[in-house]
């Protein structure tokens, strides 16, 4: 496993990185099921933040997932996350909102 530190000052705006998840090796272990109290939830809940071409991508990925269960999708741009979880057809299962829900969706524990 590879951590790297990483200066945020330097990371280019929300919408042009679309995706961005670096996890430590606890978080690792805790998606691999590898650490105690994993037989209550086996998924774990995914913000996409970034409704560009590659957050599309990573919507996709989420919801092909066993592991992984998409319950935040954030853009600058409203209609954009908004037609990103149209597209889907998952608007009554996923929160949408823009940057100022950003906060709410990374701490929402679900």
């Amino acid at each position: 496993m590879c951590n790297t530190e990483i200066d945020a000052e330097k990371l280019p705006g929300p919408r042009s990185i679309g995706f961005l998840s670096l996890f430590s090796d606890r978080q690792i272990g805790i998606f691999r099921g590898e650490l105690s109290g994993m037989t209550e939830r086996k998924t774990l809940g995914v913000a996409v933040f970034g409704c560009g071409r590659m957050g599309s991508v990573h919507v996709r990925h989420v919801l092909l997932s066993k592991r992984l269960r998409l319950i935040w999708v954030v853009d600058e741009n409203l209609s954009a996350a908004e037609k990103c979880v149209q597209d889907y057809d998952i608007q009554d299962k996923v929160s949408v909102g823009t940057r100022d829900a950003a906060q709410k969706a990374l701490k929402d524990d679900r």
